[in-house]
């Protein structure tokens, strides 16, 4: 898992993954440990951390690779909703 001060509030996750993928981590396993490991390590892989039926879910949708530089984040869904203004800063 990655961990994310909080003072950012989690906003540098992806360029440290990106940065351990650049380095030798497989992608799959940079996904992984920001979304279902973390959730198995607190116990809650049942409710989060995975798309599955029954799962609470919030999801990014990247133009690309999400851990490749350059690739931006298209779209937001929070709750199942889509949110209607994509922050610049992530990409």
């Amino acid at each position: 898992a990655f961990y994310s001060g909080i003072a950012n509030g989690g906003r540098s996750l992806r360029e440290v993954a990106a940065w351990a993928v650049h380095h030798g981590l497989s992608p799959q396993d940079a996904l992984a440990a920001l979304t279902s490991w973390p959730a198995d390590m607190f116990h809650v892989g049942a409710h989060v951390g995975s798309l599955r039926r029954g799962c609470d879910a919030d999801i990014l949708v990247f133009s690309g690779e999400p851990f490749a530089f350059g690739t931006e984040l298209r779209t937001v869904y929070l709750r199942g909703r889509q949110v209607e203004k994509v922050e610049k800063r992530w990409q």
